[in-house]
């Protein structure tokens, strides 16, 4: 309830709040009421995440961790309470192969969303884009100057594909399959047989 949560904030909302590793880093757990407030997840009780503290007291026990990205592959497996079907398709994904390979590095829910600052995916549809840039740095300069890029990052242009309309949001294909490289005809197909749409810009 909202009583607990305000009780959460009491410790931490502090900006010194931190807990310490077991590899000794101390990593912050503040939490920004602010920045809550204004995520998609603001009507969600604390615990409904943090599930292993229910009905513990203000001054709850530790949960221990290895290091800061156990923290994050903890609380991202609690997404699937509520968002099962997309949580479900991610296990088909990319990264999801990956993390399987013990390449615990590629991407989870958390890494893509947010934690505490969690908003909509698509407002605006250039975010989508510029959270896969994050971590794909390299492709994303690519994208950026292509046509499409462009269009996206610097003007949000409706029209043009951010990278989800090609590679999928959960279950991310892996563009180095075969599988994937031969969908491309109809993949592009989608936008480049739009009559409507291909008039609008000359093509």
């Amino acid at each position: 309830d909202r009583t607990e949560d305000q009780a959460c904030l009491e410790c931490h909302g502090e900006k010194d709040s931190e807990a310490y590793l077991e590899n000794d880093d101390a990593l912050s757990t503040f939490v920004d009421a602010e920045v809550l407030s204004r995520s998609v997840h603001a009507e969600v009780d604390c615990t409904e995440c943090h599930t292993e503290l229910k009905g513990q007291s203000d001054k709850h026990k530790a949960t221990t961790f290895t290091n800061r990205r156990a923290v994050t592959l903890r609380y991202s497996e609690q997404c699937k309470d509520c968002h099962f079907q997309n949580f479900t398709r991610s296990l088909d994904g990319v990264h999801a192969g990956l993390q399987a390979k013990g390449k615990t590095e590629a991407a989870v829910c958390v890494d893509c969303h947010g934690a505490h600052d969690i908003g909509k995916a698509a407002e605006p549809r250039s975010r989508i884009s510029r959270t896969c840039a994050k971590c794909h740095e390299k492709i994303s300069e690519v994208y950026a100057m292509s046509v499409h890029g462009s269009a996206l990052l610097e003007k949000e242009n409706p029209d043009v594909p951010s990278c989800t309309d090609c590679h999928r949001a959960h279950d991310i294909a892996d563009p180095r399959q075969n599988a994937w490289r031969l969908e491309t005809p109809q993949m592009c197909g989608r936008c480049h047989t739009d009559e409507k749409m291909m008039k609008k810009y000359g093509l």
